[in-house]
């Protein structure tokens, strides 16, 4: 964990030294993101490894996008899906990538053409994911012909629903 967390800071500051900091100012911030609790507890316990490979691959698949060009994208794409692999929060990489290329003052065009095989890709795994464990995301869900408030209220619930786990409630 201690050599995932080491690339983590070394990619993140890579990436910040891309959307514009010092060098001197991107060490810093990721010295501050190593000096965080949360990632002390991701070096000293074992099941804390996904995190880090979801970070490591958010951080690979944004500095492809900002890269730019087809093997840095398809990089891009398969560090995403690699993040998805190792946590389901990877999905946000398509929204951190807008954010950056908007950051760097890319056009519109080029930014979508860049983010767009990421939204697709992540669109894909977010669509195999609810065929698998969609039933859990709302047990008793809306159906197509009764659209009423409560069940608009249900599918509103179901994004909230993506970052807990499916049996939440009964933990607390």
């Amino acid at each position: 964990n201690l050599i995932l967390i080491a690339l983590a800071a070394t990619l993140l500051t890579w990436l910040l030294e891309r959307l514009g900091l010092s060098a001197m100012a991107a060490m810093g911030a990721a010295a501050l993101w190593l000096a965080h609790p949360l990632s002390a507890s991701a070096i000293v316990w074992v099941n804390q490894r996904t995190d880090l490979l979801a970070i490591l691959f958010i951080l690979t698949a944004l500095l492809g996008a900002l890269r730019g060009g087809r093997s840095a994208g398809l990089a891009a794409i398969a560090a995403l899906l690699l993040g998805l692999g190792s946590k389901e929060i990877a999905v946000v990489t398509p929204a951190l990538a807008v954010l950056a290329l908007g950051a760097q003052g890319v056009p519109l065009g080029a930014l979508s053409r860049r983010v767009a095989p990421l939204a697709g890709a992540a669109s894909l795994y977010f669509v195999a994911w609810s065929s698998k464990f969609g039933h859990k995301l709302a047990p008793a869900g809306p159906r197509m012909e009764n659209l009423g408030e409560e069940a608009w209220r249900r599918w509103a619930s179901i994004p909230l629903s993506l970052f807990t786990p499916p049996d939440y409630g009964t933990w607390w």
